[in-house]
């Protein structure tokens, strides 16, 4: 509680990484009860005032997942893209709302490129997700004339064969990082087992 205390005061006197601490902390009940909507608040106010990217990344994640405001994936795509320029939390969520609009497969290019970003700075998600967009060989639901020469290219069976060797490096590292599904990608690939 004293740590809360004293990341208020900080944060009344308008500093950004304390107003983003105390915004985390309302929202995980971390020194204080969970309270959702103060913590979106706290850190909307500050994003709007100042343009904090860590803050700004926050409301993203709030408006994507419906986190202390209602679920606005518009607004959680503008706030998630400009802080994804420097922030690399920022650049896993945005592919991963990218991933789950309608037009995917269309933005796979978009998706891949924002999670290659991430995943070189060692976001661990983002190289499970990484690893597994890799091993996508058929689109689901992709026209006939695919979105790409990228995308056409990974139908190609020797394609194929090096996003399988890519993919094993990125399980490899979130494996190395605890991540199960990864685990058991890395193991599948190195078994050269193919689920059918």
């Amino acid at each position: 509680k004293k740590a809360f205390q004293l990341v208020c005061e900080s944060a009344e006197k308008e500093h950004p990484p304390s107003v983003l601490l105390k915004a985390n902390m309302l929202l995980r009940g971390i020194g204080t009860k969970k309270k959702p909507k103060e913590a979106y608040k706290t850190a909307s106010d500050l994003a709007q005032k100042t343009g904090y990217i860590p803050c700004l990344r926050l409301v993203g994640v709030c408006q994507y997942l419906g986190l202390g405001t209602n679920k606005d994936l518009e607004s959680a795509s503008k706030c998630l893209l400009r802080a994804a320029e420097t922030d690399t939390i920022a650049q896993y969520y945005y592919a991963m709302l990218l991933k789950g609009l309608s037009r995917y497969p269309q933005n796979r290019d978009e998706v891949a490129s924002y999670l290659q970003k991430a995943a070189d700075k060692n976001h661990h998600d983002a190289e499970e997700q990484l690893g597994l967009l890799l091993l996508e060989r058929e689109l689901p639901d992709s026209p006939k004339g695919a979105s790409s020469d990228e995308t056409k290219a990974l139908i190609n069976d020797k394609t194929y064969e090096q996003n399988k060797r890519k993919a094993l490096k990125y399980f490899t590292k979130a494996a190395d990082a605890g991540k199960i599904e990864s685990m058991y990608q890395e193991a599948v690939l190195l078994l050269g087992y193919n689920e059918q």
